[in-house]
């Protein structure tokens, strides 16, 4: 008797940024949204787009545009926030549409060495069924220090619209 236990599947969560398809492990994130009015927060770095109350969190939301070199686009009412739990952080990442989820053995993942640079964001490919993706680090985007500026600076701000 063979008492080989096949992998776990991975989910990962496709989205669409400047036309171009990339992965975020569905295991980070904690939920989607359509995009909402943000709330500025004054002195942040130019990644951090805004921040917005998510039943009573205050979560920062990312312009992942500005990470990937992408150029800028104004949020639409169409667009998506992908919430993600970063440590004791939920952050939001600015997409422009969450277009699937889709489930893979762990032998569709390979690490991105030698094929991505410059991008610390990025660790892993994944192949999907109609292509690959480069998969999304959210525990990446923000250094652990700017998170803790960033958590600081948010309880500060206390004037923002609840989103629910």
């Amino acid at each position: 008797m063979n008492n080989m236990v096949a992998p776990s599947p991975v989910e990962i969560v496709i989205v669409e940024i400047a036309l171009q398809r990339f992965g975020i492990r569905a295991a980070d994130v904690r939920e989607v949204l359509h995009a909402v009015t943000l709330s500025a927060v004054p002195g942040a770095q130019t990644v951090v787009r805004g921040i917005v109350n998510l039943r009573g969190r205050v979560v920062p939301v990312l312009d992942i545009r500005v990470l990937l070199n992408l150029p800028e686009k104004a949020l639409e009412p169409a667009d998506h926030l992908i919430v993600a739990q970063v440590g004791e952080q939920l952050l939001a990442i600015c997409v422009d549409r969450a277009v699937d989820l889709v489930r893979l053995t762990p032998d569709n993942i390979a690490p991105a060495e030698g094929i991505v640079r410059n991008w610390g964001i990025v660790n892993d490919v994944a192949k999907i069924p109609d292509g690959a993706v480069l998969l999304l680090e959210p525990s990446k985007m923000l250094a652990q220090a700017e998170l803790a500026a960033l958590g600081h600076s948010l309880r500060a701000h206390a004037t923002i619209e609840t989103y629910s």
